[in-house]
């Protein structure tokens, strides 16, 4: 919950509101969602409210505490290896582009498949 109450305070002091639907789902990105989905694909709906959980649909969002950046919250460690897979520098600027953090999401469940784990293993909370 403290999370969520620091998105609120930032959201606030943006004057910016969230732009999601009732369901608590980012259906604005759901396009980027499809369009980068990993092989095997993804659950979008679930992915859409994992966004809206993260993040309250504002891609510029960025955890003061963590780091963690954009629509899904990549975490700062993440970075270096989302750099090598893209041949780009991750940064917060980068995340902070709606597609770009779609497709670092898309990379990171690529990478927990790998493993053996689930796609959602970053986002999920128990």
């Amino acid at each position: 919950m403290k999370f969520i109450t620091a998105i609120a305070i930032i959201v606030a002091s943006l004057g910016v509101a969230p732009t999601a639907d009732a369901g608590g789902r980012c259906t604005k990105y759901e396009s980027l969602l499809v369009q980068h989905a990993p092989r095997g694909g993804w659950d979008v709906a679930r992915m859409s409210s994992y966004m809206y959980r993260e993040s309250r649909c504002l891609p510029g969002v960025v955890n003061v505490k963590g780091g963690d950046t954009g629509l899904l919250q990549i975490h700062p460690i993440n970075w270096p290896y989302l750099s090598r897979k893209f041949g780009v520098t991750v940064n917060k600027a980068w995340l902070q582009n709606p597609a770009n953090n779609v497709r670092a999401a898309a990379q990171l469940c690529r990478y927990w498949r790998y493993a053996g784990r689930s796609c959602y293993q970053p986002w999920r909370t128990s």
